[in-house]
């Protein structure tokens, strides 16, 4: 397994953008503390960079729950579909 691990790692020369409208779930990630509670990924530090987005300007959430039609015709006019 740790070998299989090893093989999967890579520079990364930007930060991956995350996008999230949960602020405790911001918190969370940027606080390097361990929670008993909450499962760790070790990540370096700046791989990730995780930006807040307001809840009604999150396009993800067509694809993850359901939405009113205005709701989701918004959505789908900014993704350009």
């Amino acid at each position: 397994m740790l070998a299989q691990e090893r093989s999967m790692q890579q520079s990364v020369s930007q930060p991956t953008i995350v996008y999230c409208d949960n602020k405790s779930a911001i918190d969370l990630a940027e606080t390097s503390a361990h929670r008993q509670r909450t499962e760790q990924i070790k990540i370096e530090d700046g791989e990730i960079s995780i930006n807040h987005i307001p809840t009604d300007e999150m396009l993800a959430d067509s694809l993850t729950k359901p939405l009113f039609k205005q709701k989701h015709e918004g959505i789908a006019r900014r993704i350009w579909v």
